[in-house]
């Protein structure tokens, strides 16, 4: 057993995370999900029941009136996002945010909602995994060629994975150019549509009744850095904003950058974001959020309903941040 696992378990059993939990209890936590595959559930359930247990969860609203204005919120309070509009949150998660009483935004990447686009990294996803090759050399670019081996499902998801990490880097442009090649590359056809599958706007809408919230995720999820004009990036921000406002009767009032990363969001795309006429934009920088911080650069802790329970308490109370 490692010296870091055993550091670990001493903290816990010392009652460390109870101490870290009242330092930061002045300060507010969003958490962010992307998918829930049904074989995760019972483990965001836990995740569920122990915020519940241990934390007051708040709207995104309460979080930006608490960073912009001061607005009190409750001590310890937290925030849950969900990022692209997936229909698993519909048919999955949402029941068990609902029974546990936990406030939710989603963010719509708008384009996947009316089917004019595919998240690239699932068309990644799709080809890793249907490729009749073995083995493949990735060349995008911006790099050395990576060689990766295909010769089994765990080896073909992390060629994937790895393979987005390195399309992040390159502009647009260049991505979407490595993205028609893509078929090619791997001898495989994309169908038009994939396993993965958005919400319709009939079930946003059904959601809204019940009081989940939407905001803006551009339209297509491109880093909207590397996006070279600014009328690119206002088309994504606002294009994104217009079209749940004509879906849901009024414009959303939260952005979420895509990828968030404190490189993704230069000054054009805090500026447009800014002025868009949302009250917050998050990130996906890590950390919690204070009073009086930027309400157009708000952190968020990723989360997974499949990670370990000590690791997502660790995170949530502010553990090392």
């Amino acid at each position: 057993m490692s010296l870091d696992v055993l550091l670990k378990r001493a903290f816990h059993a010392a009652g460390g995370l109870s101490v870290v939990r009242f330092r930061n209890a002045g300060s507010n936590r969003i958490l962010t999900y992307h998918a829930f595959d049904p074989l995760s559930l019972a483990g965001l359930d836990r995740q569920c029941e122990h915020i519940r247990r241990y934390y007051n969860p708040v709207s995104l609203d309460a979080v930006a009136g608490f960073v912009r204005e001061g607005v009190s919120v409750p001590r310890n309070s937290v925030a849950v996002t969900v990022d692209d509009g997936y229909r698993d949150f519909y048919l999955h998660a949402h029941p068990i945010f609902k029974r546990h009483g936990i406030p939710v935004t989603v963010f719509l990447m708008t384009g996947f909602l009316d089917h004019q686009v595919r998240p690239w990294w699932d068309q990644l996803k799709y080809a890793f995994l249907h490729s009749p090759l073995d083995r493949v050399v990735v060349r995008t670019g911006s790099e050395a060629e990576k060689h990766f081996s295909l010769t089994d499902e765990a080896s073909r998801r992390n060629a994937a994975a790895l393979t987005g990490e390195l399309l992040k880097s390159l502009s647009n442009a260049k991505r979407l150019a490595f993205l028609a090649r893509l078929p090619e590359l791997l001898q495989v056809e994309i169908p038009d549509t994939l396993p993965w599958v958005p919400m319709s706007w009939n079930e946003v809408r059904e959601l809204a009744s019940q009081g989940v919230g939407f905001g803006a995720h551009t339209r297509s999820h491109p880093i909207l850095a590397s996006l070279e004009a600014e009328h690119e990036i206002r088309d994504e921000i606002e294009g994104s904003r217009d079209r749940i406002g004509q879906e849901l009767g009024s414009p959303p009032l939260h952005f979420s950058y895509p990828n968030g990363l404190a490189g993704d969001i230069d000054d054009r795309v805090r500026r447009i974001a800014g002025n868009g006429g949302f009250r917050s934009a998050v990130s996906a920088i890590p950390g919690l959020n204070r009073h009086m911080e930027d309400p157009f650069m708000l952190k968020r802790l990723s989360m997974d309903p499949e990670l370990p329970m000590p690791y997502f308490s660790r995170q949530l109370a502010g553990f090392r941040l």
